[in-house]
């Protein structure tokens, strides 16, 4: 196995196409948006020197067999502190088990260039967080995820039926009082002598 830092460039992104896709397929939570690399803005980065792709090849053929590419920067909130946060990472599936080298390998490349942190994205179907504190890393934060454009059985309020209007206004009722109510106990004067549960109407918060 070769472990190396490659420059972003046309070629290497269409080597890195069907490992993509096989990443998009596998790991993915919402597969009705379509995969669509911006492989223009990657390049703007790598000129701007923030990025860091590192690539697994076989030894003989060279083939990519895996990747995990990085956004090296000082962190906004402490800018003293020059940071690397993974942006993918993907190894094919029938070639894996070297997964801890390879980001212990990474981990050291970032250190040679003074990188003081590495945040490495885990995917809650496909958790392999187990290896990363096995190899020094430790869980610090959970993101949550929440679609938008569709209404689900898991939005609280809302019925299975897209067209119900009456439930997607109580829902939207009941954030605002949750919001008002919450601004209120932070600044009582906010409020004043309203009471957040009977001084909303419906249609003061049925925005689109």
């Amino acid at each position: 196995m070769i472990f190396q830092r490659e420059a972003a460039n046309t070629g290497l992104f269409s080597e890195m196409g069907p490992l993509l896709l096989m990443h998009f397929r596998e790991i993915a939570r919402y597969q009705d948006i379509s995969l669509d690399p911006d492989f223009a803005r990657y390049m703007e980065i790598e000129e701007m020197g923030a990025l860091r792709i590192f690539t697994a090849r076989k030894i003989f053929s060279k083939k990519l067999i895996g990747y995990s590419v990085f956004i090296v920067s000082p962190n906004l909130h402490y800018c003293s502190s020059l940071q690397a946060v993974q942006d993918v990472l993907f190894i094919h599936p029938k070639e894996r088990g070297f997964g801890g080298r390879f980001i212990l390998w990474c981990d050291q490349e970032l250190r040679k260039e003074g990188v003081q942190v590495v945040m490495q994205h885990v995917n809650a179907a496909h958790d392999f967080g187990d290896l990363l504190e096995r190899i020094g890393y430790e869980p610090i934060e959970t993101v949550y995820s929440k679609r938008l454009d569709v209404i689900n059985s898991r939005t609280p309020g809302l019925l299975r039926d897209e067209e119900d209007q009456k439930s997607v206004e109580r829902l939207r009722l009941q954030e605002a009082k949750a919001f008002v109510k919450a601004v209120g106990e932070a600044d009582p004067a906010f409020l004043g002598d309203l009471d957040p549960e009977e001084s909303l109407k419906p249609e003061e918060f049925l925005w689109d």
